[in-house]
């Protein structure tokens, strides 16, 4: 199992019905069960979706040998793991970002990509993506030069900001840094994953 095959579970079929859940929660659900193991009820929370759509979700996690699911909770199989793994290859970094004017000041959640400068055209695509799962909007900005640049310009973030946000993300030449940002947390977080989504496929 690879990433590309796993999102390919999560893709509307010609005929039947539509999945219960989308590619950016098989994502999360990975990138969570990384960090320490969940039970169903708080991964439902964590994510957003309904428990249906949870035990869904899990069933085809675990009929992949992904995950592992019992009554002490879910966790990742060493599949799991190795997948990813894979996953962190491509995000290097995920986390609440300052407010700013870049977020126009609204709570933020960001996501480096590692080496996706090439992938970005003018980040509109990401922004459409963020603001389809929810979000208010989405700020694309790549790493050159140990510079953060708006992507197709030349013009680059104000200088005591981008010292900021370089500190915090730790992020190279070539990544590409994904700013979603909302009102809730929950809702910015799911737009930076369905921006990085659109990157990652």
């Amino acid at each position: 199992m690879d990433l590309e095959r796993l999102l390919q579970q999560a893709l509307p079929k010609p005929y039947g019905p539509r999945p219960a859940f989308e590619g950016i929660d098989l994502l999360r659900v990975l990138w969570l069960l990384g960090e320490q193991p969940f039970g169903r009820q708080r991964l439902s929370a964590c994510l957003g979706i309904g428990e249906g759509s949870m035990r869904n979700l899990l069933s085809l996690l675990s009929r992949s040998k992904l995950v592992r699911v019992s009554k002490a909770g879910c966790e990742l199989t060493a599949e799991g793991k190795r997948l990813l793994a894979s996953l962190r290859k491509r995000v290097s970094w995920s986390g609440e970002v300052p407010a700013s004017l870049l977020t126009f000041n609204l709570p933020a959640f960001g996501l480096v990509l590692s080496r996706a400068v090439p992938f970005v055209r003018k980040g509109l695509e990401e922004r459409d993506a963020a603001i389809r799962e929810g979000a208010l909007g989405a700020t694309v900005l790549v790493v050159k030069q140990k510079k953060l640049f708006f992507p197709g310009t030349k013009e680059t973030v104000e200088a005591a900001l981008q010292e900021t946000l370089l500190s915090l993300l730790k992020a190279n030449d070539s990544d590409v840094l994904l700013l979603s940002y909302a009102p809730a947390k929950a809702l910015a977080e799911r737009g930076a994953w369905a921006a990085a989504l659109h990157l990652l496929r």
